[in-house]
């Protein structure tokens, strides 16, 4: 993808995702790099279609102040089965996805110096992402030093 639709793609979205990562004191560059790998830089139809901008599933029992399956499910490839949250507005997606990794499961992984390298070292082992997990890390340490750059020009 070029580097004009990532500017697009982090015009469009830093705002809110800064909010709900502040909220739950999540860096916002991880947050918005996990939004950039799981909607395809904001083109996946999880994200137009659905307000989810982190791939997040329904599972069984949990409970969040941001969803409920009165909102809506849409299903998850064959493949890897379930459904994924779908979301009345995208702040809400974000809000989830922001208080979804503050569960201890996943929580432990920001408790690192180095936000790209030892954060996805130990992201990965979190199972957060069900597909192939080095290429997962690959991507986030591709595109958080990108999002923080980005960051960096705009807050100058």
């Amino acid at each position: 993808m070029n580097t004009n639709k990532k500017r697009v793609f982090f015009n469009t979205y830093w705002r809110i995702v800064k909010v709900a990562a502040d909220k739950y004191g999540i860096y916002p560059e991880i947050l918005m790099a996990i939004m950039a790998h799981e909607t395809a830089w904001g083109r996946s139809d999880n994200l137009l279609k659905g307000n989810n901008p982190g791939g997040i599933t329904t599972a069984k029992g949990r409970k969040t102040p941001y969803w409920s399956p009165a909102d809506g499910t849409r299903p998850r490839p064959e493949s890897e089965g379930g459904t994924y949250n779908v979301y009345k507005t995208l702040e809400l997606g974000l809000l989830d996805n922001a208080y979804l990794l503050t569960y201890p499961r996943y929580n432990s992984s920001f408790k690192v110096q180095n936000i790209t390298e030892e954060f996805t070292k130990r992201f990965v082992k979190t199972g957060y992402f069900t597909g192939d997990p080095e290429a997962y890390r690959k991507s986030l340490n591709f595109n958080i030093p990108l999002i923080k750059k980005a960051y960096e020009s705009v807050t100058k």
